[in-house]
């Protein structure tokens, strides 16, 4: 549902800006940009990462917001930001870096 009324809004002309919300809603915003765009800049503030292959055993949840992002190349690494950081897991940095967050 998100995916879609993004794509809409993009195909129109529009340049949505998605602003707080739950982590959910991230990967709709990001699908339905991308669908019309291609793969996207993302500027993502937050104290955490976010870049969980999963949580719990779960696929979506706040903590791979991200990466689920990342998946099916929604996202353009060289051209995208995580600010905000704070106490980071050397493993998800090292993943990171690599730009593994962004090109899944």
């Amino acid at each position: 549902m998100i995916a879609a009324r993004y794509a809409e809004l993009v195909s129109a002309g529009t340049v949505p800006i998605g602003i707080g919300g739950d982590h959910s809603i991230t990967l709709g915003e990001l699908r339905g940009v991308s669908k019309v765009l291609g793969p996207v800049a993302l500027v993502h503030l937050d104290a955490h990462c976010d870049t969980w292959d999963n949580y719990w055993g779960l696929r979506y949840t706040p903590r791979d917001s991200v990466p689920a992002g990342g998946g099916g190349n929604l996202l353009d690494p060289k051209h995208s930001i995580q600010v905000g950081m704070r106490g980071a897991n050397t493993r998800l940095v090292t993943s990171m870096s690599r730009g593994a967050w962004a090109s899944r």
